[in-house]
């Protein structure tokens, strides 16, 4: 099932307000054990709910609170919840790496290595 963004989401990686849900599902247009959400203007996935077999959850060791790249972006686990007899759903929050910082005022044309 797809359908747009909620009041007040944005895509954490370009901040834009054009997204698009994807929810979890077995029936209608989707079939997929995810959910998440697409950004129209910068074309990332941001996932919000992926579904692990009991084997990855031990072998992984995820738990509330740990970090987690999913298909190359980092997130944080929200929790760990058990739904049935061999499958868990990860809820995650995207932790986008902070920005490299700005270069300081007046150092532009200075050089940086060995004298």
């Amino acid at each position: 099932m797809t359908g747009t963004g909620g009041a007040g989401r944005r895509c954490p990686w370009c901040d834009s307000s054009d997204v698009e849900r994807v929810q979890r599902g077995f029936a209608g247009k989707t079939d997929g054990n995810d959910q998440y959400f697409r950004c129209r203007a910068c074309g990332k996935t941001t996932w919000e709910m992926v579904s692990k077999t009991a084997q990855e959850v031990r072998l992984g060791r995820y738990e509330a609170g740990k970090s987690f790249n999913e298909r190359g972006d980092r997130y944080t686990i929200k929790r760990v919840l058990k739904v049935g007899f061999n499958e868990y759903l990860l809820y995650l929050r995207p932790a986008p790496l902070p920005k490299a910082p700005s270069p300081i005022a007046g150092d532009e044309g200075r050089e940086t290595g060995p004298d």
